[in-house]
């Protein structure tokens, strides 16, 4: 076990995910500050308000933006296809973006109706302009993440975040904005700057415009099945924040997001090893070669994993000391979200076989849809009984049952 372990682990799999995880932490480290900043300078409810309309934002941009970012690692890490698939999904994530962006501003107050929160309207269309920013910006991450610029890409990252933070103050402690204002300017700037940034580098892989010599076959087939699922799955990541903001008040999402807030290092964890692992299972091209990758990288997952509950004592100390005081109430939301950040990062190389290797965007759209059915079923049940801690633990049992459909579907 200890031989199989080190083999492991002098991978360059390794090496790449410490790459990315590296700056993946550092810039959770400096997300982490904006967040704890924004939630004592806000209060529980309107950092409430805040989670709320970036959860309605993101979840918008993240119904077209996911699939066409995954599609783009897919194609664009061949050369044959890098030119045309980059130019197909910046042309899309462009008209999208400007279309979705609109819909919100005009249906903002059918959207805070609809969550029950008529108060939210004017901060809804503002959040808007987080749509055409996160696509910008994870357009030039897929990018680089495909030709494995792993160093750029944490660099990146790490602007972002740096930004954000700053920006934030500014606004703050200089111009005495709202703080949610101030938190939604300083995310989309941060968003746009560091696209900004690379955009010479993403523009010389898409070569000549007028080059069309590698067409990516397959590409618009393969996207589609991708929006759809990772649309699916975008729905369902913001189920709780909309049923609790349905069903509950706004403090109770802060409360709840303040828990949330304090796993953000897992999910950059399972996203840098994700981002890691997708151009290598697409590169496979022999099963045995691909299984055996897959268990080296499982081990290493599911150890990462187990490791995440020697945090157990200590999470309702570090909600007091990060947040204060008025945040002591979400320690019970933290326990049950543990174990669903455990087996989100514990899964992630099955999701990344089946969507890279297999290319199974059907099947994974079919899982997407089952997740999405089973939340809307049992959210909404468990949260009229168990109020904010029935959101996590409807997270972490239908996580559970994804997760074992998922290592199903690539078992051979």
């Amino acid at each position: 076990m200890t031989q199989r372990i080190w083999s492991a682990l002098r991978t360059a799999t390794v090496k790449d995910t410490g790459v990315v995880f590296v700056g993946n932490t550092i810039s959770s480290i400096l997300g982490a500050v904006f967040y704890f900043l924004l939630a004592r300078i806000a209060g529980p409810a309107q950092f409430g308000v805040f989670a709320v309309v970036a959860a309605v934002a993101t979840t918008a941009v993240d119904l077209f933006d996911v699939g066409i970012n995954a599609a783009v690692i897919n194609y664009a890490s061949r050369l044959e296809t890098r030119s045309s698939s980059l130019r197909s999904a910046l042309t899309r994530k462009i008209w999208i973006s400007a279309v979705i962006t609109l819909i919100i501003i005009l249906a903002a107050p059918i959207i805070s109706g609809l969550l029950g929160q008529p108060v939210l309207t004017d901060a809804i269309r503002w959040a808007a302009i987080l749509v055409p920013t996160k696509a910008l910006f994870s357009f030039v991450r897929s990018g680089l993440q495909a030709v494995k610029l792993f160093v750029l890409d944490a660099v990146l990252d790490i602007l972002s975040s740096v930004v954000r933070l700053g920006l934030f103050c500014v606004f703050i402690f200089g111009f005495s904005f709202n703080p949610v204002m101030a938190a939604i300017w300083g995310y989309a700037i941060g968003l746009f700057l560091p696209a900004v940034v690379a955009t010479k580098k993403i523009w010389r892989m898409m070569g000549k415009l007028g080059n069309n010599n590698a067409n990516a076959s397959g590409f618009t087939s393969y996207q589609s099945y991708m929006t759809a699922a990772f649309g699916l799955s975008a729905i369902s990541g913001r189920l709780d924040v909309f049923f609790l903001t349905r069903l509950t008040t706004l403090e109770a999402v802060g409360l709840y997001q303040a828990a949330f807030r304090l796993f953000m290092p897992v999910q950059q964890l399972s996203s840098s090893l994700s981002r890691v692992l997708a151009p290598r299972f697409g590169g496979f091209g022999d099963k045995g070669e691909a299984k055996k990758y897959l268990n080296k990288s499982l081990l290493m997952s599911a150890g990462l994993a187990i490791l995440m509950f020697l945090t157990l004592p200590f999470l309702p100390w570090g909600i007091k000391f990060l947040y204060g005081s008025d945040f002591t109430a979400a320690a019970g939301n933290a326990f049950w979200l543990l174990g669903y950040f455990a087996v989100f990062l514990a899964a992630t190389p099955w999701w990344a076989k089946l969507l890279y290797f297999h290319s199974n965007a059907r099947g994974y759209a079919v899982l997407a849809g089952g997740q999405l059915i089973m939340l809307l079923i049992l959210m909404p049940i468990l949260i009229n009984v168990f109020r904010s801690n029935g959101a996590a633990m409807a997270l972490l049992g239908v996580n559970f049952i994804a997760a074992g459909a998922a290592a199903y579907l690539v078992r051979k």
